[in-house]
């Protein structure tokens, strides 16, 4: 599954395929991704698998973020709009109330259909305070 998403951060770019290196849980790798307090960033998530567009008819994307991967509680768990489905393609936009805690979360990508889902993408997120 190679996931590409975009935002108004920068970079936001996730990478993960048969190249990419995985950790013992079988988790591809990334860098911590950075956010700052209050924003609201729009995201898109491009979604192919095995390099052909992954088709959403019929399926949902999550993005959520929680202090752990054993907390209960979300920081935020939102479900994105399908907004190209036959080319793999969903957008979600974060709240202002959403970004408003400082801290360090554990973020993740989910697709999930009729019977089945799947955890694509999980990395560290930041939330960071603002100067001003």
């Amino acid at each position: 599954m190679q996931i590409l998403l975009e935002g108004d951060v920068s970079p936001f770019v996730f990478v993960a395929d048969p190249a990419t290196t995985f950790d013992d849980n079988m988790r591809p790798q990334t860098t911590e991704k950075h956010l700052y307090v209050g924003d609201t960033p729009t995201f898109t998530f491009y979604l192919k698998d095995s390099g052909v567009a992954k088709n959403l008819n019929g399926m949902s994307v999550g993005f959520a973020a929680k202090t752990s991967t054993a907390a209960t509680a979300f920081l935020f768990n939102v479900t994105a709009t399908n907004t190209d489905e036959p080319n793999g393609t969903a957008q979600v936009t974060l709240t202002a109330a959403q970004t408003a805690t400082v801290g360090d979360y554990v973020a993740e990508i989910t697709l999930w259909g009729t019977g089945s889902k799947l955890t694509a993408l999980q990395f560290p997120l930041v939330i960071n305070a603002k100067v001003t």
